[in-house]
């Protein structure tokens, strides 16, 4: 039974939500933005605050702050197919055409009759097949997919980048080897952990970058039981670093499992 304390803030979460939205129909999307703001403050679990305000910022074209909030609505109520309209607008007003593409099919597995989530998503897929990007332009969408979970579309944007050269120097290459091994490690494709692992290692010599690509490795190899490799990374990472506790953790126990054979 809610207590007169959470009674009286969703009360003043309504009324606020309410003036917010004739506000909104008076076209002060600004001023909505405000009583919004003060509802969610009232009622920061209530997923069509978060849905509203990011309709005002869409209108003022803030798409970073209409992802963020439409983000925070999917978090709260994660089977809402209008959460999925907001971010994939949000998205396609940061030009992130293919991801938006993948945020109304989202919509779509859970509103399947959504009209607007429909046309929207003819739009965008024209938008991102005329789309032209550079190798930058999709390890940034892969690191949103990283963010949200999504390592199958996170692996497919780091490959997509790797594939246009000219555009990514030696350093970035590093970065995007080590990111779809990170990718493949959280999807348990211990295989190909270790091909992105090794591409990153013969591109960066320095030791520091080293460190997380060697310690990935080691895991890889440890999962595929070859522990005799995994024990070689540990111990590598250990000659540069000698206190880097996981190396330390890794090389224990790989050793234990050496001993015992």
């Amino acid at each position: 039974m809610a207590s007169n304390k959470d009674s009286t803030t969703k009360a003043k979460a309504k009324e606020s939500k309410d003036i917010g939205n004739q506000l909104f129909s008076s076209k002060k999307y600004k001023e909505s933005i405000q009583h919004y703001s003060s509802a969610i403050s009232f009622d920061p679990t209530d997923h069509v605050l978060f849905a509203n305000r990011c309709a005002s910022y869409l209108e003022l074209q803030e798409y970073e702050l209409a992802l963020k909030d439409a983000n925070e609505c999917i978090n709260i109520k994660g089977d809402w197919a209008k959460g999925y309209y907001r971010k994939g607008m949000a998205l396609m007003g940061l030009h992130k055409y293919r991801a938006s593409v993948s945020c109304f099919s989202d919509g779509l597995k859970y509103e399947p009759g959504n009209v607007p989530l429909k046309n929207k998503l003819e739009e965008a897929k024209k938008l991102a097949k005329n789309q032209k990007t550079t190798g930058l332009d999709a390890v940034s969408e892969g690191d949103d997919f990283y963010k949200e979970s999504r390592y199958d579309l996170a692996i497919e944007c780091y490959s997509r980048a790797l594939e246009t050269e000219p555009s990514l120097d030696s350093s970035s290459r590093f970065s995007t080897f080590s990111k779809r091994a990170d990718s493949h490690a959280q999807l348990r494709n211990d295989e190909e952990v270790i091909k992105d692992c090794n591409e990153a290692l013969q591109i960066e010599q320095q030791a520091d970058n080293q460190t997380k690509v060697l310690i990935r490795r080691a895991l890889a190899f440890e999962s595929l039981e070859k522990h005799k490799k995994a024990f070689d990374d540990y111990k590598a990472v250990l000659a540069k670093e000698p206190n880097n506790k996981k190396a330390s953790e890794g090389q224990r126990r790989v050793n234990n499992v050496l001993l015992a054979w």
